[in-house]
């Protein structure tokens, strides 16, 4: 038993990575503080916020690694990972409130299920309804309909909203089962999958995706959890990135998996829907502004997302800078 009364178990390191959470990390934190039944260790790597979510993480039993610049959601998680040595590594965002026994429930189905490589709890919103948090593999008809902006205004009218097509709230029939892709929001994976797993070529959108799509091709489950549950704002952090960019990342994101993953018919198609996405845009905003500088913006994102480029206002760097400054902030290893 620990001083105050919680049980020890397994140990996990939870990884949470912040840009300008100051309004949830607090509450985070104390989540995972307080779950029982499991030793949780605690990293925060702060990616250069500017609102003071590195002091606002500041716990005696929390590790916070600060950076100057913002490197990426990806490459921050793996930087969170030099920084422990648990058999269970949780993916952690920082506007997550998890409920006292989460973690533990979710350690206890990969400890029981070696066949199962990841394990997600059930989201809630807080409205107090479960979130849309399970996903398919997107099929070329998502990349259209949830990742072009015509393709979403279409789907609008067509009575969807947002991923609605092909994200679920909950597991079939709301009890714990194998799912093709939850939410990272909240992941538990053993530690060498997440080592080997988690590529700093998706810096924020589609990293999880292509974790469980690892682990599918390893032969490994991924399971949702519905006994545990935890609470998530959705999207705060990403809510202070510009739509335009927002929209580029998830489509980078997403061509980046179609090339790795799909086949020639499929690649060429979705760089298709692109283009022609591109020029509708271009035709609809220089017409309404009458502006060639807007036409010369949108080429210039078609541009940078052939050449798997960021968006021009994106708030992290990529590169040799961000592998970098990744490397100053490791732990040291010992030996």
């Amino acid at each position: 038993m620990t001083d105050d009364g919680r049980r020890e178990g397994p140990a996990v390191d939870c990884v949470v990575v912040t840009w300008n959470s100051v309004q949830h990390i607090g509450a985070c934190i104390d989540s995972l503080r307080r779950q029982r039944g499991v030793k949780v260790g605690i990293t925060v790597v702060d990616n250069a916020s500017g609102d003071g979510s590195a002091d606002a993480a500041v716990r005696s039993d929390t590790t916070v690694v600060g950076l100057r610049v913002n490197v990426g959601f990806t490459r921050g998680v793996n930087l969170g990972l030099t920084y422990g040595n648990a058999p269970y590594v949780l993916l952690c965002n920082p506007d997550c409130d998890a409920d006292q026994d989460a973690v533990a429930r979710l350690v206890r189905v990969l400890e029981e299920n070696p066949e199962i490589g990841a394990v997600a709890p059930v989201l809630i919103g807080m409205d107090g309804r479960p979130q849309r948090m399970i996903y398919r593999y997107p099929r070329l008809s998502d990349a259209f309909f949830c990742f072009t902006e015509i393709g979403q205004r279409l789907d609008r009218r067509l009575g969807y909203v947002g991923e609605r097509r092909y994200g679920f709230a909950e597991p079939p029939g709301g009890v714990a089962g194998a799912v093709e892709r939850p939410s990272g929001a909240f992941l538990l994976v053993r530690r060498r999958d997440a080592e080997s797993s988690l590529d700093d070529a998706f810096p924020i959108f589609f990293s999880d995706t292509e974790l469980c799509w690892r682990l599918h091709a390893q032969g490994k489950k991924i399971w949702c959890e519905p006994a545990a549950a935890v609470r998530h704002v959705q999207g705060a952090s990403i809510r202070k990135m510009r739509g335009t960019a927002i929209l580029h990342e998830l489509q980078r994101g997403l061509r980046r998996f179609y090339r790795l993953h799909g086949g020639p018919i499929e690649r060429l198609t979705f760089d298709s829907l692109l283009i022609v996405d591109l020029a509708v845009r271009i035709g609809a905003r220089a017409l309404r502004r009458r502006s060639l500088a807007v036409a010369r913006a949108e080429l210039d994102l078609l541009r940078r997302l052939m050449r798997d480029q960021p968006a021009p206002d994106a708030p992290w760097i990529e590169g040799p800078a961000a592998d970098a400054a990744v490397a100053a902030a490791a732990a040291p290893r010992a030996g």
